[in-house]
């Protein structure tokens, strides 16, 4: 256990504890390599303890599963009415509603939330955009043409939305990404001002409350439709005066939500 390493005044005093490495870690397998070197005697977990592009079970269990068949392959989707999980294509209906397809990447500065408060890294703008209210808003990757079709500027507030709720972001225009297509990294902080509204950006708040399909469950945390549109000033305005309690917490721009924002009695 931890108190075996440190005592809790000495956590105090120090103000972080970082756990021993195993001093032999250099000298354990990584990964699969132990598969790789003598498969047969270090099988994986599967019915053949082999790499399988088939699966047995969804063959035997759900032989007419046209989403998720024994052998993986790329499906559009369609309506739920047609026995789809999902429609999150720009071929489909909902299209027509949230025409941008958003991609939730894992972020380059950090790991899930981990390192979200990084200061060095929130000063890099691929990782965070200071709004012109001063918050540090998560980059949302557009193409110009779409850009240009919404009236947004680079550093921009932006609304992106769908039927799951809303999360506030700021626009960073690039012809790296592709027309209709837009991105924004996973992992962001939470910072709610209603249950529906997110001022961190985390993507997590407006994903498909769905599986990846009805058979095969999973997360699906990217690839779906949204809007997005220039946050109205009015609105956020409107926000601040409903909400006086959420703007008041505590809050740095070099390193996000504060603790004490959040967990009372402490500073």
């Amino acid at each position: 256990t931890i108190a075996d390493h440190i005592t809790l005044e000495e956590c105090k005093e120090k103000g972080y504890y970082i756990p021993p490495f195993d001093p032999d870690w250099e000298e354990g397998p990584s990964g699969l390599r132990e598969f790789y070197d003598d498969p047969e005697n270090h099988p994986l977990d599967t019915p053949s303890g082999k790499i399988e592009f088939y699966s047995e079970a969804l063959a035997e269990n759900f032989p007419d599963d046209k989403e998720r068949g024994p052998i993986a392959k790329w499906i559009i989707g369609g309506p739920e009415s047609e026995g789809w999980t999902h429609d999150e294509t720009q071929w489909g209906e909902k299209v027509k509603k949230y025409p941008l397809l958003l991609v939730a990447n894992p972020g380059r500065w950090r790991v899930h939330v981990q390192g979200d408060d990084i200061t060095w890294f929130r000063e890099i703008s691929t990782c965070k955009i200071k709004g012109d209210d001063g918050y540090m808003y998560e980059p949302m990757w557009i193409h110009p043409k779409d850009a240009e079709a919404r009236g947004l500027k680079h550093g921009d507030i932006v609304k992106m939305y769908n039927d799951e709720g809303t999360i506030l972001v700021a626009a960073y225009i690039s012809e790296r990404m592709l027309p209709g297509a837009i991105m924004v990294n996973k992992g962001a902080r939470v910072d709610p001002i209603t249950e529906r509204i997110d001022r961190g950006g985390s993507t997590n708040l407006i994903t498909t409350p769905k599986p990846i399909s009805k058979n095969c469950w999973g997360f699906a945390v990217t690839g779906f439709l949204v809007e997005a549109e220039k946050l109205d000033p009015a609105e956020m305005a409107k926000w601040q005066q409903d909400y006086p309690e959420v703007f008041a917490r505590a809050y740095d721009p070099a390193s996000g939500s504060r603790y004490n924002g959040w967990v009372e009695g402490v500073e």
